[in-house]
């Protein structure tokens, strides 16, 4: 292989690849509906049901994004055109994402457990 076949004459091999910012919409869509879930139940609505989708949302929602952004970093971690630092700083946002989901999660495991001794009292 020669090295103006393995860089491409065209010029679109050698182009920047920047990590998907679908990972981080996910991450921060999950955590702003999980948190407007739980300013329901302040406001008074109360439904075991709103609680689950909250808790499912909230960490499971951002940690899948994590985990998605983490899988696609590693696979391009070889390509020499891919952006690394920009990789790691979404990594990094999808962290602290992820540590504020587990708070909101456990504002609703706290209220479905709320709901479910009611429900046996």
């Amino acid at each position: 292989m020669t090295a103006a076949s393995s860089f491409g004459s065209t010029g679109e091999s050698t182009k920047v690849q920047y990590p998907s910012p679908l990972p981080i919409i996910l991450g921060v869509v999950s955590l702003v509906v999980s948190t407007f879930l739980v300013v329901l139940q302040i406001s008074g609505n109360h439904s075991l049901t709103m609680h689950v989708l909250g808790y499912v949302f909230s960490p499971f929602g951002v940690v899948g994004a994590l985990a998605w952004a983490r899988s696609e970093h590693l696979k391009r971690s070889d390509n020499p055109w891919y952006d690394a630092s920009r990789g790691e700083r979404t990594l990094t946002m999808l962290q602290v994402l992820a540590a504020f989901s587990f708070g909101v999660g456990a504002l609703h495991a706290w209220q479905i457990g709320v709901i479910i001794t009611q429900g046996l009292g």
